[in-house]
């Protein structure tokens, strides 16, 4: 089984927290991310998926329960994931390209 991991980068101001993923982004890291989410002050979120390659139904649950949290504070969730890659195609079956920001890794 492999595992997974979560990174937050918090910007200067605060205001924005990006989570990197690695591994797959399943129930197993839902204390973790929660525990990530909650301890920040930030209103603005980044979800960085271009280190995963698999996302179950409480993956897009825990995204769903981020949007719901950044828009309580005002502000906004961006997904990063990868054009005609696995986790991009599971968010738009999902249509939560309808639903949330899904943009390209910077280069």
């Amino acid at each position: 089984m492999r595992t997974s991991s979560i990174t937050p980068l918090i910007d200067e101001a605060g205001e924005r927290l990006t989570v990197a993923l690695t591994g797959p982004f399943d129930f197993n890291v839902h204390r973790r991310f929660k525990q990530v989410i909650t301890e920040t002050k930030a209103r603005f979120f980044v979800v960085d998926l271009t280190g995963i390659d698999y996302i179950d139904s409480a993956g897009l649950g825990m995204i769903l329960q981020l949007k719901e949290h950044a828009t309580t504070r005002g502000g906004k969730l961006s997904v990063i994931a990868l054009t005609g890659g696995p986790v991009r195609h599971v968010l738009e079956l999902a249509h939560f390209d309808q639903l949330v920001e899904i943009v390209e890794p910077e280069k």
